[in-house]
């Protein structure tokens, strides 16, 4: 039993560490998002009704058939006087009425509407997908933020790692000391309360680092319970001219090109209202069957079988003036939209502008603290052996600690931003998702 119980605990924890090293690269975490994620499912949906609706029939240049049938039986009294002199009186008479035929009717001609609505529709099928991709562009967007919130708050923990390391060390050195006789016990109480102190703020990190993780697992719609670990790597590859970056905003941002496609559809729908101005024409066509009995006319049997074929035509003239507020509105949002693109595009010239300007500061600013931290683990190397042999302080040495500590918390903060600057100017760009 005591073996079982060994081997299935060595299991366990042999599978917990497993499940803890579980590596979810970004380009898996996107895989799954665009897999997953229920807001991109639900535009994805959405995206298939616009494309289902683009179609001739939907637009109206198909023709309607439909199969008629009826039948119907009355029982009564009948009590008829001619002009001939005869007449009819009967009770409970029974007549008989059946029905059925195939008819046939095709819109041949309604003002070319239907050629305007088609695009139409295709339009906003194409507008579906556009907004589709926003969908895409922001979810990738709230995945690279939360996975590299991950990323800063492990690198915070490899750094607190490596300060609790240090004051562990100088408690075991002031605990000898006092043993010994060399030392006070101040310095080892307040050895103790710096690595509690550090201890704390580990608890702490983890903690967000924790909450970092469910905030990405929701948005990858993954179980809650679902255990993995972060590449903590911060690279740049983006970094394009102004000049580049303004041009491909202006031709591939998917905002703006949304507004673009509405300017479209509203040009569209003014065609629509402009073309009921115009005579519509139908051709109709039947093939009907007809048969009725009536046991109390002189007439007892009337029955039909052919074809019925003809040609419609409606030319409105007059209906309030409906129709000239519809077109009226229409160009008004024509214009609407048209306003709304050249409000999008200078909004995001000048979006693009700040986000540009904010790259470039966070670049030297990690930049500068990839140099810092150099320097601060040198000054913590340097102060841990002086304090090991005695030359330094207890102060000294702590100094030196806090002093890597905050360069590493400026480092983490910096790549972190200049993470998310980058995204930014690739999801203004358009190329954030290709």
């Amino acid at each position: 039993m005591r073996t079982v119980l060994l081997c299935s605990l060595l299991f366990t924890g042999l599978f917990s560490a497993i499940a803890q090293d579980t590596l979810l690269t970004l380009d898996r975490a996107i895989e799954l998002a665009l897999q997953n994620n229920f807001d991109i499912r639900i535009a994805h949906d959405q995206r298939e009704q616009a494309a289902n609706n683009s179609n001739a029939g939907t637009a109206g240049m198909l023709p309607r058939v439909d199969l008629n049938g009826a039948y119907a039986k009355t029982i009564g009294d009948s009590k008829q006087h001619l002009s001939s002199g005869l007449g009819v009186d009967k009770n409970n008479a029974v007549s008989d009425n059946t029905s059925a035929n195939v008819a046939l009717t095709w819109t041949v001609f309604d003002g070319l509407k239907m050629f305007a609505t088609r695009k139409k529709l295709a339009e906003l099928a194409a507008q579906g997908d556009q907004a589709l991709k926003i969908r895409i562009e922001n979810t990738i967007a709230q995945v690279i933020t939360a996975y590299y919130g991950i990323v800063q708050q492990r690198q915070l923990l490899g750094s607190l790692g490596r300060q609790i390391a240090v004051a562990e060390e100088v408690v075991r050195i002031n605990d000898r000391k006092a043993t010994n006789g060399a030392g006070s016990r101040l310095d080892l109480l307040l050895a103790s309360a710096d690595l509690n102190a550090q201890r704390s703020e580990q608890i702490t990190t983890q903690a967000a680092m924790d909450d970092a993780k469910v905030s990405l697992r929701n948005l990858l719609a993954l179980d809650a319970t679902t255990n993995y670990s972060v590449q903590d790597t911060v690279i740049i590859t983006y970094d394009p001219s102004l000049e580049q970056l303004m041009n491909d905003a202006g031709k591939q941002n998917s905002t703006l090109l949304l507004y673009d496609r509405q300017q479209r559809i509203a040009e569209l729908g003014v065609k629509e209202y402009e073309a009921m101005h115009l005579p519509v024409i139908n051709l109709n066509g039947a093939y009907q069957f007809a048969r009725a009995e009536n046991n109390a006319s002189f007439l007892l049997l009337n029955q039909s079988l052919g074809y019925t074929f003809g040609v419609t035509a409606t030319l409105p003239l007059f209906n309030g003036s409906r129709l000239n507020t519809q077109v009226k509105n229409a160009k008004l949002d024509l214009l609407v939209a048209q306003l709304e693109y050249a409000q999008e595009q200078h909004a995001l010239n000048a979006d693009v502008l700040k986000a540009w300007q904010e790259f470039q500061s966070r670049k030297s600013m990690m930049a500068l603290e990839e140099g810092n931290i150099a320097d601060a683990r040198e000054i913590l190397a340097i102060a841990e052996e002086r304090f090991r042999v005695g030359a330094s302080s207890l102060i000294e040495l702590k100094d030196a600690k806090n002093t890597y500590g905050a360069a590493m918390r400026r480092l983490a903060g910096a790549r972190y931003d200049a993470k998310l600057a980058e995204t930014e100017l690739r999801r203004l760009a358009g190329v954030l998702v290709r």
